[in-house]
């Protein structure tokens, strides 16, 4: 066979396509999935195999057409295919092995320069595209399908199937797999003591995933104050979790200290649906001190619920929630239950009197999971000593139990 410029020439265009290419696949792969060293000798590799087997094999002419097509929108196509694939099945890290070696072999077919210059170029031309390659990818495993900044935290929407998770600064909110039972957990147990007509403050909130429980309710009077305002109005203004609307409803900027201060007496319910306190910003939401606020804020038979964390991984958070609240003056009723991607979470009712039987039986609202059935089975708890933990501390602003800082108030 004698070796002509041309010959040359096409062989370069080949090596140049399937380096490009192998780099482009290797950078997608390492974009959206664990990408170790084994991951980078096997692209290695299967392009070497496809490249020395495919440039040995006797190709029709008729098939150009087609080749060159396949060579050429392949690398256009190897981000968004892998980007909407990864939200539907597991092993969509091997369509990229295929489409590297299809893409290869289709460039081997081709016998002449100019044929393989177009593939070339599209591939030069698909690095230099304004594909959106997001930090925030590398955190999870599934496709991240909206990310927003604000001046107090990231927001991430998260996509499987038709399914979307919600986490603000890396920390799970909710899924829209399971969420409602988690809303319903948090909501209408306390409702349900309060009445349909309460007068309501929601502290945090910024998800509306809990508005969206109490919108349920016609007549109560509900006022917010968001922790990330920012936040608070990019979810009213996206459609991945739908928001719904709220008849009265008050949205206030305001330190919720100072507001509880100012509105002794005002309130049926206070929720308080903050992140955990692992950070004194956060901490100050299960202290002592706040407790108190808002027990003075609270109607003579008012109520309180917030969230107390994942029961199996630290049982002392409840207990001390618990034990914080009691010292406050609250009487308490702690309660938990199953939630598949969070875990076992529990919550804490707190009332400035005795805490009545929880009859879910005629609820006048429609929910998904709860029942008098689920509520049972929440307010059952087996041998406490089967969750690891202690006995629980009283949180304070000066003592923070949960920031790890000083030593505890026993």
């Amino acid at each position: 066979m004698i070796i002509t410029k041309s010959n040359r020439l096409l062989v370069v265009l080949k090596v140049i396509y399937s380096i490009l290419l192998l780099a482009w696949v290797g950078k997608v792969f390492k974009y959206y999935f664990d990408f170790v060293i084994v991951d980078n000798v096997g692209l290695v590799v299967a392009t070497a195999i496809s490249f020395g087997v495919s440039s040995r094999l006797q190709w029709s002419s008729w098939l150009n057409w087609v080749t060159i097509i396949i060579a050429s929108v392949t690398p256009l196509l190897v981000y968004p295919v892998t980007s909407e694939l990864i939200s539907h099945i597991n092993s969509a890290d091997i369509v990229l092995y295929v489409a590297l070696i299809v893409a290869i072999f289709a460039i081997n077919s081709l016998k002449k320069p100019q044929l393989a210059l177009f593939p070339v170029l599209m591939t030069i031309i698909t690095w230099l595209l304004p594909y959106k390659f997001t930090d925030a990818q590398r955190h999870y495993f599934d496709r991240v399908a909206a990310e927003h900044n604000t001046r107090k935290g990231t927001i991430h929407f998260v996509k499987w199937k038709n399914d979307y998770w919600l986490y603000y600064n890396n920390h799970l909110q909710y899924s829209t797999l399971d969420g409602h039972m988690y809303a319903e957990a948090y909501v209408h147990p306390a409702m349900n003591t309060v009445g349909s007509d309460a007068s309501v403050l929601l502290i945090g909130g910024d998800n509306r995933i809990l508005i969206n429980e109490l919108s349920k309710y016609e007549n109560i009077d509900l006022t917010i104050i968001p922790y990330d305002q920012e936040f608070a109005t990019f979810m009213q203004n996206q459609d991945f979790i739908p928001t719904k609307p709220v008849n009265s409803l008050q949205a206030i900027k305001s330190d919720p200290f100072s507001h509880l201060s100012k509105n002794t007496g005002k309130y049926s319910l206070i929720i308080v649906d903050m992140l955990e306190g692992s950070s004194p910003e956060f901490n100050q939401f299960y202290t002592e001190e706040f407790y108190s606020a808002c027990y003075k804020a609270l109607a003579e038979n008012g109520k309180l619920v917030t969230q107390a964390g994942n029961l199996i991984l630290n049982k002392d958070q409840l207990l001390t929630i618990q034990k914080t609240l009691n010292e406050s003056g609250f009487n308490t009723l702690p309660y938990h239950a199953q939630v598949p991607t969070i875990g076992e979470w529990s919550w804490v009712l707190a009332s400035k009197t005795r805490i009545p039987d929880i009859d879910l039986q005629n609820m006048q609202v429609q929910t998904k999971w709860l029942d008098q059935d689920a509520m049972n089975m929440m307010l059952a708890f087996g041998k406490m000593d089967y969750f690891p933990g202690h006995k629980g501390h009283i949180n304070t602003i000066k003592q923070p139990v949960f920031t790890h800082q000083n030593n505890p108030k026993p």
